[in-house]
């Protein structure tokens, strides 16, 4: 099996393969499959889309009655997540990410989100995920008892990946063109 690095270049290239339509079609095709399976939600932990990756902003219209609540960049690369109502209040922050402001943008600790939904590079149908490599989301998630959902567009969707034993598995993931229930 190759290496995360490997892996990680080869599909950074599938990605920026796929015409931007395509990416914000099979975003609201996600963001749809999102909003039937966990309408019930309370709390939902999401992602500020960079360029290539599946975008959640549709979810506060799908949404409405849901806490919707994005990740802060911290040192130790650690993440908070903060309340917001509205996708525009964001302001680009670490490593060129949209983050909410912890002074404008209530923290909601981590015990009282209900489901993350993590982005990545790619995924196994048995919910391994390839993240960026900066191993925010793993630290986050070794300390999360809720659901947590991998967002994928389906060329990210892969038999095999390599692991290390830090890594957390995801119980779904969802695509464009399925749900994968691990």
């Amino acid at each position: 099996m190759s290496s995360k690095n490997t892996e990680r270049k080869k599909f950074r290239q599938i990605l920026r393969n796929i015409p931007d339509q395509d990416i914000l079609h099979s975003s609201k095709e996600i963001c749809h499959r999102i909003a039937t399976q966990f309408s019930s939600v309370k709390s939902l932990a999401i992602y500020a889309a960079q360029k290539q990756e599946v975008s959640l902003q549709s979810l506060h219209a799908l949404l409405p009655h849901t806490q919707l609540l994005y990740p802060l960049c911290h040192p130790e690369r650690k993440l908070s997540f903060h309340l917001v109502k509205k996708p525009n209040e964001l302001q680009v922050g670490k490593y060129g990410i949209d983050e909410p402001l912890p002074e404008k943008h209530p923290l909601l600790p981590l015990s009282e989100i209900e489901l993350i939904l993590c982005p990545g590079l790619a995924f196994t149908p048995r919910g391994i995920r390839l993240g960026h490599g900066g191993g925010y989301y793993d630290r986050v998630l070794e300390n999360f008892h809720g659901i947590t959902c991998g967002i994928a567009l389906h060329q990210q969707i892969t038999p095999h990946l390599p692991t290390q034993p830090h890594d957390i598995l995801m119980q779904h993931i969802i695509t464009d063109q399925k749900i994968y229930h691990t």
